[in-house]
């Protein structure tokens, strides 16, 4: 267990490193093991304004911002899990082949 545990903390870090050289600043990371699942979730501080009806005027203020990733152990390794993308008939489209164009 300690052994996947460590994998995915260098996959964290390589992850972290890349984030750093396109210039975001990773200010927080965690990862987690469960057995044959792995999660990374890598922080940036996120700047927002929030309007204060008292002063009439929008103040900025920051929150950690978590993206997750999540990873399955396959054959010795960590692979991340891409999200399925299923698509679906849209019931409109349906409906407009259905309708029979006029005899005249």
């Amino acid at each position: 267990m300690i052994d996947k545990f460590k994998k995915l903390v260098a996959v964290a870090e390589e992850m972290a490193t890349s984030w750093n050289e396109m210039g975001l600043d990773v200010s927080g990371m965690e990862v987690q093991v469960e057995g044959h699942g792995g999660i990374v979730r890598v922080g940036t501080w996120r700047e927002y304004a929030v309007y204060h009806p008292d002063e009439n005027q929008h103040m900025p203020e920051y929150c950690m911002d978590y993206t997750t990733y999540y990873y399955t152990w396959i054959d010795g390794g960590w692979m991340k899990d891409e999200p399925m993308i299923v698509e679906a008939a849209s019931p409109f489209e349906a409906r407009e082949e259905e309708v029979d164009e006029l005899p005249f």
